[in-house]
């Protein structure tokens, strides 16, 4: 099943864009499924030369829920007609590309991340438009195959790696038990990358002026709520527990902020 990504961009009349299909994720062992969130920034500030518009915001973030298929467009990165934000033309010879885009991909369960891929420079050219599978943009190495895997797949030599290494981790349930310990680890290491920009759904805020490394947050909803949470007026990744009735937010330290339920 496809799914409409809330905060994709709209793109100046002119530009050529390629879809990137993202998802569903499932674990490889247990086959749960997990959201996926990318984080996309372009390499270099460039800007369309006819509206002077950017290619996108310093640092974009996408959010796929679970068991669906999300699609990212994003401007190819060889088309003529971008300028430096000086309003120089950027000239491109055969095979140039004007700027391209560091991507990082995380895999989330009840709002908190059990596995990332190492952050990647990507390019989307245009000699080939079709959508492609975030799959054969991510790098795959030692330390990250064989956790967690999404489709449609094109399971090139890499995701075949990936799944062969998933078998031999099987065989170990010591170090499948120490992989789950070494989550709260993960989550205190994690970059605080934040969003320039915020959703626009509306959603009940809660606001906590005093420091806690736990909020608690009861709701009515009757489902679990999507989470959004910010400290110092940025969005953070954070230790999520929801339920149809209560939102649990878990932080290594204490923290001041809000939090967003949609």
């Amino acid at each position: 099943m496809y799914h409409s990504i809330p905060g994709v961009s709209v793109f100046p009349e002119g530009i050529i864009t390629r879809v990137i299909e993202v998802g569903p994720a499932f674990d490889l062992i247990s086959g749960t499924p997990y959201s996926i969130k990318v984080m996309v920034s372009p390499t270099r500030s460039v800007v369309w030369g006819a509206t002077n518009d950017p290619v996108i915001p310093k640092l974009k973030t996408y959010t796929i829920a679970a068991n669906v298929t999300g699609e990212i467009p994003l401007p190819v990165t060889d088309q003529a007609g971008w300028e430096t934000k000086s309003g120089d033309p950027i000239v491109l010879g055969p095979g140039d590309h004007a700027f391209g885009y560091d991507m990082q991909v995380f895999y989330l369960l009840n709002g908190s991340i059990v596995k990332r891929f190492p952050k990647t420079t990507v390019v989307l050219s245009t000699d080939d438009l079709s959508p492609v599978d975030i799959d054969t943009l991510v790098e795959y190495t030692d330390d990250n195959s064989g956790d967690v895997i999404s489709v449609p797949d094109k399971w090139s030599a890499q995701v075949a790696a990936a799944t062969a290494a998933a078998v031999a981790a099987a065989a170990s349930a010591a170090e499948m038990e120490e992989a789950l310990e070494d989550i709260d680890v993960l989550i205190e290491q994690e970059v605080q990358e934040y969003l320039t920009e915020h959703p626009v759904s509306a959603g009940a805020e809660y606001a906590f002026n005093s420091p806690l490394a736990t909020w608690t947050i009861p709701h009515t909803l009757g489902r679990k709520p999507s989470v959004s949470v910010f400290v110092g007026g940025e969005e953070v990744l954070a230790d999520v527990t929801a339920s149809n009735t209560q939102v649990t937010i878990t932080f290594a330290t204490p923290q001041v902020g809000t939090a967003t339920l949609i």
